[in-house]
């Protein structure tokens, strides 16, 4: 549950509450590989307040959230301590048919016996209409630091400061009314550090709108294995999360 309130029309909106934090280009697949690797998907909420508008052909969003321990993730647990506070940000231009920008997320750590690490994730991001075709496209970056570590963009693969890269390259297009289809590539390396463990995919979409605030929403995902990744792995989650599982998926969607 969260509330808008409208400033400044148009220029200044502040919602509070529980909502998703803004990150790249909004999807409603939260299982991309990016997102899904980052933790920042639909399916996330966050509790927090966010500053946001638009003004002339710029836009702005500021979300101050609690943020999400990656302590307590990897133990497996959900619990939220409120001992995480995190940052996001987003800004971005329209230009006729071409919209861009860049986001940033900082997550602070809490006060464990064991403190996690500080969590940066950047994108930038563009989309562009040529009448029925839109294309798009997203690079990610991130970085895991230690509490007092300065935080840097040295992109060398053993010693740099980005330890995770990925992108997608995506294309829409109209083939009858309210139909439309889509296919999108994605790629991510979690780890740099380690070889094999790069995910690919390949996403095939149809969206079909039978009526005005209803549709229907179908994805095929078609994963490719990476080449470098090991034979034979011990860990049966390891090997299911680094081989990827082909999935069909079925949604519908009603808003008002």
């Amino acid at each position: 549950m969260f509330a808008v309130v409208e400033v400044i029309p148009e220029k200044l909106r502040v919602k509070v509450g529980q909502f998703q934090i803004p990150f790249g280009i909004k999807h409603e697949d939260h299982n991309m590989l990016m997102r899904a690797g980052y933790n920042l998907g639909s399916n996330r909420r966050d509790v927090g307040v966010q500053f946001g508008g638009t003004v002339g052909n710029a836009f702005y969003s500021l979300s101050l959230v609690n943020g999400r321990s990656q302590f307590l993730r990897s133990s497996g647990t959900s619990a939220d301590a409120n001992q995480h506070k995190s940052v996001a940000m987003m800004l971005g231009t329209q230009m006729h048919a071409i919209r861009g920008g860049v986001s940033g997320y900082l997550n602070k750590p809490g006060n464990f016996e064991s403190p996690s690490l500080r969590e940066m994730r950047l994108a930038a991001f563009v989309t562009t209409a040529l009448k029925r075709l839109m294309l798009e496209g997203e690079l990610n970056l991130g970085g895991e630091f230690a509490p007092g570590q300065s935080i840097g963009f040295d992109l060398d693969a053993e010693t740099g400061d980005i330890r995770s890269l990925g992108y997608y390259l995506g294309a829409t297009t109209r083939v009858i009314s309210e139909t439309n289809v889509g296919v999108r590539y994605e790629w991510f390396d979690p780890d740099r550090r380690v070889a094999g463990d790069t995910q690919q995919r390949v996403v095939l979409q149809g969206e079909y709108r039978f009526l005005p605030n209803a549709s229907l929403d179908i994805w095929y995902w078609l994963n490719i294995a990476d080449k470098a990744r090991p034979e034979i792995i011990d860990d049966p989650v390891r090997k299911r999360q680094l081989q990827g599982s082909d999935q069909l998926i079925l949604m519908g969607s009603f808003w008002f």
